[in-house]
């Protein structure tokens, strides 16, 4: 992979440890690899918040009075970049867009 692995972001909080979360991967009847995650619960978030959250990954979020790529505020020490390869047909992101996520899992560039 030819992306540098960047700095980590400055934690402003404190992240959920590993094992609150499972992963796996899982051969298709086509031969793709299904990467998924399955994290812990994030009270007081809606469906609707994740619906806005995978529609605006691209783009900075101040936090404190500085500015950060709003896809490694998500995950800080992994992410890297976000960006839709394709949209849907009105140019929006939602059902039938593409994207393109760069990360290296436990910092790893392997």
């Amino acid at each position: 992979m030819g992306t540098h692995l960047p700095e980590p972001l400055p934690l402003f909080w404190r992240l959920k440890p590993v094992s609150s979360a499972n992963a796996g991967v899982e051969t298709l009847n086509d031969g793709r690899k299904k990467f998924w995650i399955k994290h812990d619960v994030l009270k007081n978030v809606t469906p609707r918040m994740l619906a806005w959250w995978f529609g605006h990954l691209e783009g900075d979020v101040e936090i404190q009075g500085r500015r950060f790529p709003r896809y490694r505020v998500w995950h800080p020490l992994d992410h890297v970049y976000a960006r839709y390869v394709r949209r849907a047909p009105d140019g929006s992101v939602g059902p039938g867009a593409q994207l393109a996520l760069c990360e290296y899992l436990g910092r790893n560039p392997r």
